[in-house]
Formats: C-alpha cells, structure tokens, sequence
C-alpha cells in the first residue's frame, strides 16, 4: 500500500556504521574493515501497520485512609469506593515485520520509522535497492497484536485513579482493525571476519541511521578494564578506611 523511501545514502550509511563502532570500548581494534562495510545493502522490508480501536473496561475498588490523633486513641478510617471506568482507545500504526524470518531483535531495535512520511507505492522507489516480499498474511503476521494492546489498557485507564491505594482487572474487546501492507527501508550488513566461526548481523533504520547489532567483544581489554577498574575502587576503600577508622 505505502513505501517509506530511503533518506540515508550508502556513504552515509557506512559512515554512521564506522562512527556506531567507534565509540564501542570494548570492539577489537581493525576489526571493522571499511571495504567490507561497504558492502551493506539497501532493502526495503515488508511490514503490517496496525491502526486497533478497543473497548476498555477497568473495574477494581479503591481505598481511601485518614488517620487522626484523638488523644487517647489513635482513629484510622478506610474508606472503599467501587471504581469503574470504560472507554475507547485507538491504537495507532502499531507494526509487525510480514516475514517469518524476520529476527525481531534486530527488527525492533531499529525503530521507530517516521510513518507519517509513508508514500503511496510506485516502483520508482524500489530502483537500486532490494525489496523482500512478505510471505506472512495480515492475520498471521498480526495475530498477537490485540493481546499485546489488551495489557496496555489497565494502566491507561487506571493511571488518574487517587486513592491511597487500588487494586482492579482490565478487559477489552476488539471494535476494529485495519492493517496497511508497506515497505520499511533498511541498511543491512552481513559481517565475517577472518578466524570467528558465526558472522554478524547488523541493521541500520534507512531514515533515522539509527544501528542494531551484535558487537565483538575484545574480552582480554575487557578483563583489564575489570581489574583496573577494582583496583581504583580498592583504593578508595584503602583511603577511606584510613581516614574513617
């Protein structure tokens, strides 16, 4: 239905890429090298927009407690109030990759996408990059959305409720539900390296430039880190003590 077209080029890509491994401390020294970077590519990922209208229920009881000082006895009152509240929620652009390979780590940990500057399809888009097509449904690939948005409505509807304590269940029913088939841009880059057994996955948000990823790790710089780090604590101890005791 809709495309989200790229804004973040190749080149800039590889640079925040660079810049996004640079300021990790513990990363292997060269271990990134730019020729390879450069390979990433450009694809567009399916994904289902979900826009959900509910109709939420809280009911609970709340209590209210005053307590006064009498003199000779100390008076404390608790009040119970039946508490219910009803209302309708719309929940909006709420997304799920139409892959079933999609891995969600690296696909949520791109987000959010700016979907209010989505554009009606054209093919025009798609020229130079990649595009996966979905072989997931709407309803396979949205199943869980409403049993994901049922457990927001009882902190929605109970967040304004003053009592000096409350307690409640929630309950929602589904009033409608609409999904938009669209396309999502994203920088992505299969790393191997020389000597590691399993390559690294990483993906860059093709509008934000925002990366996900897991890093190697140079655990010898990592264990040095950790001694000098409990030798200066150490320290602090050793002078502390000498000064407080």
């Amino acid at each position: 239905d809709e495309v989200l077209p790229f804004s973040v080029s190749k080149d800039e890509a590889i640079e925040r890429f660079m810049q996004w491994v640079a300021k990790k401390r513990f990363v292997p020294k060269g271990f990134f090298a730019r020729d390879q970077v450069r390979q990433m590519e450009g694809v567009y990922y399916p994904h289902f927009v979900t826009e959900c209208l509910l109709d939420g229920r809280y009911d609970g009881e709340g209590l209210r407690s005053t307590v006064m000082d009498q003199g000779q006895y100390i008076v404390t009152t608790t009040e119970h109030y039946a508490v219910t509240r009803r209302a309708k929620i719309r929940f909006a652009d709420v997304m799920r990759p139409a892959l079933q390979s999609a891995d969600r780590k690296l696909s949520d940990g791109i987000h959010p996408f700016p979907l209010n500057e989505l554009k009606p399809f054209s093919g025009a888009y798609l020229s130079g990059f990649l595009a996966e097509r979905r072989d997931l449904t709407e309803s396979q690939a949205t199943e869980d959305v409403e049993s994901e948005l049922d457990g927001y409505v009882k902190p929605l509807l109970s967040q304004t409720v003053h009592y000096t304590t409350h307690t409640g269940t929630a309950s929602a029913s589904l009033l409608d539900k609409q999904s938009r088939y669209v396309l999502l841009p994203t920088w992505v880059l299969t790393y191997r390296k020389s000597g590691e057994k399993e390559p690294y996955f990483y993906a860059m948000n093709g509008r934000t430039g925002e990366v996900c990823g897991k890093l190697p790790i140079n655990k010898g710089k990592l264990r040095l880190y950790g001694l000098m780090l409990a030798g200066v604590c150490f320290a602090v101890y050793c002078v502390a003590a000498y000064f407080l005791f």
